[in-house]
């Protein structure tokens, strides 16, 4: 099994070992991956879709994009770059939370400075990665975060 790690300055997967699989998932996961880097968008699609098979991803380059797919779809977990064209990744997660929605918000940046991930963390946001990062732990934040909120609705 390989370890896949995303690059966004040369938008390449890397691959190194890794020792453990990914976790098999049979509960259908609806992902919103929001990113101004349409080539990183769909890498992270690509990726993520092959850790497992139960991931629907749908893609938005601009926070205002993104916003306009939450109104009209059920998500469960959100993963958007703080820096955005239109509203940013912060303005996003309060209009979501705002909402009352249950979905899990994932901050991945480039360029997270220490008051947007303590903003983000007050707003909700638990998970953080910079970049370039790793699609397992990704993959298992996404899943951890999925279990956590299971826990809460029995």
């Amino acid at each position: 099994m390989q370890k896949l790690i995303i690059n966004p300055s040369v938008n390449t997967l890397l691959a190194s070992p890794r020792s453990t699989s990914p976790q098999r998932d049979e509960t259908p996961i609806r992902i919103l991956v929001v990113d101004d880097e349409i080539q990183l968008c769909e890498v992270l699609k690509r990726g993520l879709q092959k850790l497992s098979k139960n991931y629907t991803i749908h893609t938005a380059h601009s926070g205002d994009a993104a916003w306009e797919l939450i109104q009209r779809e059920q998500f469960d977990v959100m993963i958007t770059d703080l820096r955005l064209p239109g509203i940013d990744g912060l303005e996003l997660l309060k209009r979501v939370l705002s909402l009352q929605l249950q979905i899990l918000p994932i901050i991945i940046t480039g360029h997270g400075d220490p008051n947007s991930f303590r903003t983000a963390s007050e707003l909700g946001a638990v998970h953080f990665f910079r970049k370039p990062f790793s699609f397992y732990a990704l993959h298992d934040s996404i899943m951890s975060g999925k279990c956590c909120a299971q826990k809460a609705l029995n």
